[in-house]
């Protein structure tokens, strides 16, 4: 089969649509499938062997639709999509993420967006996003990085709690800090083990450096790939303190593959992507953060690998791709 993913993010980029859109693309190279990649991030024409059509013209794109099988794009965006309307390709969409701001103000985009599900085969990450999408809409999950993110039993687990996202207002660092500092005035019985690591950077790093400086946090800056899975081993619970609700969260499922329970807000797809895998809280409540964070230090029995197993072998790269694809072309 002949499938051109549209990926408006790619590499060289780094983000969670990129990550998505580089399993697919290898994982369904993997079983024999031509598969090419257009998307808005310059680079080289090549990745892994196959071929990526960078910042094309309307008619370009309608060309390269035109020779495919399957046009899938992995989010919608308008700008690509419209020139692949009335093709006679078949074509779907992953959405990953809301069709309109979480403020739930829909704006024009958001009305166009809308309009344009019920021509396309849709498919959604997490419940939350499937509001509103067509009833009938699968919900698919997202895919994380089996081979980096994994348990290294070489790796000493030695610390408590780690961060891993940008550093904006949006991510909640504040209210983890909040939290940290609610946690480090109750009777811990081991404060040595009572330490946050912040991996990731952001505008508001130096903000977030001031108010920690009275407590146990390393500030890590960007780790990715090999460094990051070792920093997550080195950890037993990872924290996603969100304000907003989050469409997914594949760093909770890097986070389980790594042995950590996780603890984040409960609000969007969030929830859905920590399954069994650990525990939510009210969005943006440091007190019932702290609570969480008090427990697992307190009580800190492992991750169930067999019920960790079970979700992270429903996001596991080759299972999705093979899901994807029956959902898309079915």
């Amino acid at each position: 089969m002949n499938i051109l993913i549209s990926s408006h993010a790619f590499a060289p980029s780094v983000g969670g649509i990129e990550t998505v859109s580089a399993i697919l693309a290898r994982e369904w190279a993997r079983v024999g499938h031509t598969v090419e990649i257009v998307t808005q991030t310059p680079g080289e024409p090549e990745w892994e062997g196959l071929s990526v059509y960078r910042r094309l013209s309307a008619y370009q794109l309608r060309q390269k639709v035109r020779t495919a099988d399957l046009y899938l794009q992995n989010n919608i965006s308008l700008r690509s999509l419209w020139p692949a309307l009335g093709c006679g390709t078949q074509t779907a969409v992953l959405h990953q993420t809301y069709l309109w701001a979480w403020d739930g103000r829909p704006g024009l985009a958001g009305y166009l967006k809308q309009g344009a599900t019920h021509r396309l085969r849709n498919l959604s990450i997490s419940l939350a996003v499937a509001k509103a999408l067509p009833a009938d809409t699968p919900i698919t999950g997202n895919p994380y990085d089996a081979a980096t993110f994994r348990l290294l039993p070489e790796v000493n687990r030695k610390r408590a709690f780690i961060f891993v996202g940008r550093l904006v207002s949006d991510k909640g660092v504040h209210v983890l800090l909040e939290a940290f500092r609610l946690l480090q005035q109750r009777d811990i019985s081991n404060q040595e083990a009572a330490q946050l690591t912040i991996v990731g950077a952001g505008p508001e790093e130096e903000e977030l450096r001031a108010e920690a400086t009275d407590l146990n946090v390393i500030f890590a800056g960007v780790l990715q790939g090999k460094a990051l899975a070792e920093a997550l081993n080195e950890h037993s619970v990872l924290v996603i303190p969100s304000l907003w609700p989050e469409p997914f969260g594949i760093v909770a499922l890097e986070g389980a593959a790594c042995g950590c329970r996780v603890i984040g807000s409960d609000q969007g797809g969030l929830p859905e992507a920590i399954g069994p895998c650990g525990a939510t809280f009210p969005n943006g409540d440091a007190h019932a953060l702290a609570k969480c964070m008090y427990q697992a230090l307190e009580d800190p029995y492992p991750l169930d690998q067999n019920l960790a197993r079970e979700h992270l072998q429903r996001h596991a790269p080759a299972a999705f791709a093979r899901r994807i694809l029956e959902l898309a072309t079915n």
